[in-house]
């Protein structure tokens, strides 16, 4: 009679082997993944803020300037809240005409009411961070592409008084969570120079020194945080510095329209 041939089935040694191959294939492409994760969104973010650039461009085109940063007491009060006040209008639907015959309170010439200005920028439906403020919901700020989305701040230059370009640096500054406004990582004026000169220029700003001479805006990028951070032995967060950073000893992730 012809004999039946045994059926092989795995050991667990095989098994164990096999299970251990898989896990560091993951382990392996993992961090690949993500990698190439932070980078689409580092593009999208990019993206996002080139057409905020060209709608701050469209808005100085009708109105002569770029809008203002200043921090205010009230709505709008931080760079942020003023950028998306100032490129959707006060109802999303432009100035003019499409705001009831309203037009931005900086600008000094005068523009026909009838007519509708922008909006000159929309972002998508996830694009824009609402919170409530003095009981009502408004936009605070438009967001970049990562998860949890960071908010994008904005800071309009200006020229001090012996004619600097130079950027106020609590534009975005003393209302609301810290880090969510920047000044965690930007806890000084001197620190905020520091991350927003050219690199490997003095932290004391000089003409010339900044990328751009027109606006800054600024996404906390990846790690959610503003400007450069450093982590201790057990996980703990703090500032660096760029000098610290430059050593290897902490990382800046931030995306802004001047790299």
């Amino acid at each position: 009679m012809p004999q039946r041939s045994a059926k092989h089935g795995f050991t667990l040694t095989e098994l164990l082997i096999v299970m251990m191959i898989i896990g560091v294939l993951v382990s392996l492409l993992v961090p690949t993944v993500s990698r190439a994760i932070r980078m689409v969104r580092g593009t999208m973010t990019r993206w996002i803020m080139d057409d905020i650039g060209l709608g701050l461009e469209a808005y100085k085109a009708d109105f002569g300037d770029y809008p203002p940063s200043e921090y205010d007491v009230s709505y709008p009060q931080t760079g942020a809240e003023k950028l998306v006040f100032y490129l959707r209008g006060p109802r999303g639907d432009g100035w003019g005409a499409g705001a009831a015959g309203h037009l931005p309170e900086h600008t000094a010439a005068s523009r026909p009411r009838t007519r509708t200005y922008g909006p000159y920028y929309q972002a998508d439906e996830d694009g824009i961070l609402w919170e409530k403020v003095v009981g009502n919901t408004v936009p605070v700020a438009f967001v970049d592409a990562f998860k949890p989305p960071g908010r994008i701040i904005y800071f309009k230059a200006g020229r001090n008084d012996d004619g600097i370009t130079t950027y106020q640096w609590d534009d975005n500054g003393s209302s609301g969570t810290e880090v969510q406004q920047g000044w965690s990582n930007y806890p000084s004026e001197e620190r905020f120079y520091e991350w927003t000169t050219k690199k490997g220029t003095s932290s004391v700003p000089t003409d010339g020194a900044y990328y751009r001479h027109n606006y800054l805006l600024v996404s906390p990028g990846q790690d959610g945080r503003f400007g450069a951070i450093k982590r201790d032995e057990n996980g703990n967060v703090s500032v660096a510095t760029r000098e610290e950073v430059e050593n290897g000893e902490g990382s800046y992730d931030d995306i802004t329209n001047w790299n």
